[in-house]
């Protein structure tokens, strides 16, 4: 039976470190045998009971002399605080395919109510949403169905038809079809995730180690 007895903050000190802050963990192994963790990861040392406890009474100060350090810095090295680096917001996109004897292609796209753009790789979001690859020097946008091995060692790609891809995005509560001009448009509306920008992030960091959370 083992179960960790604290967890303490430490700075190594060393200019070439480029976190700084370490975390250390204690162990107690139910048979009067300690450890520290000095990492964090796997690799135990053995301690005697008394210098656990020595260390371990220095628990709130190690914590605090943290606590001073991110709201100087706006960083935290260990994740200690809940701050989030990111969110999640809805985007709309409308793109428009064609058929071809290679399959569906995508030819233009675009974000809300903005502009067209034509011929050019989609946001990742979006992109992955339709499974779009950029096929070969001719550039054509295709969702890819599925890859195989092409016998010779190599791997291919399959692709999915207009019919086929027409058939799914007409299952698929986020997706809505128009025809226009001959062409199909597919009226998605989509989850992505967004990086905060760093100074957001850093003034929440330096918020939350000042209440202490």
């Amino acid at each position: 039976m083992s179960d960790v007895i604290g967890e303490m903050p430490w700075h190594c000190g060393e200019k070439d470190c480029e976190v700084g802050w370490h975390r250390s963990t204690y162990w107690w192994h139910g048979d009067g045998f300690y450890s520290v963790d000095a990492y964090s990861d796997g690799d135990h040392e053995g301690v005697e009971q008394k210098e656990a406890e020595k260390l371990l009474a220095d628990y709130e100060v190690a914590w605090k002399r943290y606590s001073k350090d991110v709201i100087a810095t706006g960083k935290d090295p260990l994740q200690e605080y809940r701050v989030k680096s990111c969110y999640t917001r809805k985007a709309r996109f409308t793109v428009e395919m064609r058929n071809s004897i290679c399959g569906a292609v995508l030819t233009k796209w675009k974000r809300g109510k903005g502009p067209w753009t034509w011929r050019a790789k989609p946001p990742k979001s979006l992109a992955d949403y339709l499974l779009i690859e950029e096929r070969g020097g001719n550039k054509l946008l295709q969702p890819v169905k599925c890859i195989e091995r092409d016998g010779k060692g190599g791997w291919k790609n399959h692709y999915y038809t207009l019919e086929e891809l027409l058939e799914l995005a007409n299952e698929d509560e986020n997706v809505r079809v128009t025809r226009v001009k001959g062409h199909y448009r597919l009226h998605l509306t989509l989850k992505e995730s967004v990086v905060r920008k760093e100074s957001a992030v850093k003034r929440d960091l330096i918020k939350a180690a000042k209440r202490g959370k």
